[in-house]
């Protein structure tokens, strides 16, 4: 079933020009906030979540090109490049594609320890980020300056949502 999924999500994106497939990963990346906040919602009913340690300030307009375009790059650079190098050449394994693109997601959730529910939304853009990386594998170039312009675009979104909507 994951691979017909798979599949139907290749040729789906490769029905579309560049600027498109680029927007459908930015899109399908912000998806993930619009299915978690039911979820966090259940988890602040629950459980006392607790900031583990303290986020960028995105206010903060002398960390602006890193937080943007700096952090993405080398965030694609360790996540998504290294890893499927890796995967690439040294692990040999059914179906390294999904497991690159799981263990790169989990890893990159996790460095994003600001509170439980960032570890989880970090998550599941790790797997759009990685799927991005993915798409476009044939072309290590491509592949790598998508990714990262994809982050970019996410953060600088968040950023600026962060700055015009600075209590939520």
């Amino acid at each position: 079933m994951m691979k017909k999924l798979n599949l139907k999500t290749l040729r789906f994106l490769s029905a579309r020009n560049y600027p498109t497939q680029l927007l459908i990963f930015l899109l399908a990346g912000y998806a993930t906030i619009i299915m978690l906040i039911p979820i966090e919602g259940i988890v602040e009913i629950f459980w006392d979540v607790t900031q583990l340690k303290e986020p960028p300030d995105p206010a903060n307009l002398e960390q602006l090109p890193l937080n943007i375009i700096v952090t993405s790059v080398l965030e694609t650079f360790v996540y998504q490049y290294l890893l499927f190098r890796i995967f690439r050449k040294w692990i040999h394994i059914k179906n390294k594609y999904f497991w690159a693109i799981l263990i790169s997601s989990l890893i990159f959730g996790f460095m994003h320890y600001y509170d439980v529910m960032y570890i989880i939304f970090a998550f599941l853009q790790g797997l759009t980020l990685g799927y991005c990386y993915y798409f476009y594998k044939r072309n290590l170039v491509k592949a790598f300056w998508s990714t990262a312009l994809v982050h970019a675009a996410h953060n600088s979104i968040a950023v600026l949502l962060a700055v015009i909507f600075p209590d939520i």
